[in-house]
């Protein structure tokens, strides 16, 4: 059984129209190869357009999406480069916070146990009273040096108030001697030094006691007699009628003896040992004193009142600190989070440079579709010339071979010219 052939029916109007052009063409005993070359260039022609708009799609796209990485490129770029620069900004002032707090806590710890071991043998109130003393010795030889040896050299006023404190200040002057050569080595546990001087000090202080004491004696003796003469002449005033010249006689000699009395104090040596020895002994005494007191009350002053002062200090310094190194870390975090965070973004980007490569080369492929287009029209518009002139050949061969009458138009005639009026029509063969 011959199978039927369907193979001629169009699926659509493009394929319609093809179909009726190639039977109009058999019928007619046409060259074939002239409409299937334009078929060919026209085809290849419309996928070539197709091909061509879809690649400058594609081209708008990738141009769209370098603009795009390279605005967010340069914005990351920039941000990265801010928090490059105060990421370390941030850390110094970190570790130098931390190396404050850590300074602050390590000498709060100190002080609290150089507190502990800051004590001393002696009692405050003994440390007191020996500077109490050294300050009465200092006086002491203040007030004798301005009243007695100032006044000697002629000294008056300023002179003698500066010429009086610099003598007293001469226990401020032996007092870092009496330390060093004597106190310190009795603290290091060589205590002959301190013995011997101590026994020197103690014999040193009777004999000057002893000598104020023969002094003071003498005084009261001269000072008895100036009583006992003053109550002989008021005797001698009172049981006397006038001033007769043996009254005036003996109270000239009673005036004689006081005089001579007061001559034999002053000219006693015991007295000018007095002075000596007194000068010396206050001097020695009140670096002895303030030796002694000062090293007691600078320890208890220290314990008490430096120590605890410069805790305090440390303690809020420590306080401050933390709060502002506590700050710092979490600004030092927040900056490295965010600079990690432009980083990760910056390599997600696609690659500017394949994005280039792919705009150049769907650009070459552009040129090369835009090439191969034209050269697809002009094959196509050869061939349409070539069935447009195949088919009038076809037409004036059989116009000359049958006479007919001035406008009479046969069936043979209608189908040379209905391709030209469908081309005319459809703008193709």
């Amino acid at each position: 059984m011959e199978r039927e052939d369907h193979s001629f029916l169009p699926p659509d109007k493009n394929t319609t129209i093809d179909f009726s052009h190639g039977l109009d063409n058999g019928r007619l005993n046409l060259d074939k190869s002239y409409y299937e070359s334009y078929l060919s260039s026209h085809i290849l022609h419309g996928r070539s357009l197709e091909k061509l708009e879809a690649r400058k799609r594609e081209l708008a796209g990738r141009e769209t999406q370098l603009q795009d990485a390279q605005r967010q490129s340069l914005q990351l770029m920039e941000k990265i480069g801010q928090q490059s620069y105060l990421v370390p900004v941030k850390a110094g002032q970190t570790g130098r916070l931390r190396s404050t707090l850590e300074h602050a806590t390590t000498e709060k710890e100190q002080l609290r146990e150089l507190r502990k071991k800051t004590r001393s043998d002696n009692a405050f109130i003994i440390g007191l009273l020996y500077v109490l003393a050294g300050g009465l010795f200092i006086t002491g030889d203040l007030i004798i040096s301005k009243d007695i040896v100032a006044y000697a050299f002629g000294f008056k006023g300023f002179e003698a108030w500066s010429f009086a404190g610099g003598l007293a200040a001469l226990s401020l002057l032996l007092k870092p001697a009496y330390e060093r050569l004597v106190e310190d080595y009795y603290h290091r546990g060589n205590t002959r030094r301190y013995v011997y001087f101590k026994i020197g000090l103690i014999a040193f202080a009777l004999t000057t006691l002893a000598v104020l004491g023969l002094y003071r004696y003498e005084a009261y003796r001269v000072d008895k007699m100036k009583a006992f003469l003053n109550n002989e002449a008021a005797y001698l005033q009172s049981g006397a009628n006038g001033a007769s010249t043996a009254l005036v006689k003996q109270l000239d000699r009673l005036r004689q003896q006081r005089i001579q009395l007061n001559e034999e104090l002053l000219n006693d040596p015991w007295g000018v040992w007095s002075f000596v020895l007194t000068g010396i002994l206050f001097a020695v005494s009140g670096a002895v004193s303030l030796g002694i007191g000062m090293p007691v009350v600078q320890t208890y002053w220290k314990r008490w009142v430096q120590i605890p002062i410069r805790t305090r200090k440390m303690a809020r310094l420590e306080r401050r600190t933390a709060v502002r190194l506590e700050k710092a870390e979490a600004e030092l975090g927040q900056l490295q989070a965010q600079k990690q965070i432009g980083e990760a973004q910056l390599a997600t980007l696609p690659d500017q440079a394949e994005l280039r490569e792919e705009i150049r080369s769907l650009q070459a492929e552009i040129r090369e579709l835009t090439d191969q287009m034209a050269l697809y029209e002009v094959d196509r518009r050869i061939a349409q010339y070539n069935d447009g002139y195949s088919r009038g050949t076809a037409q004036q061969e059989r116009l000359t071979s049958q006479p007919r009458s001035p406008g009479e138009v046969t069936v043979a005639d209608d189908d040379l010219l209905r391709p030209s009026l469908q081309n005319g029509r459809n703008g193709k063969i």
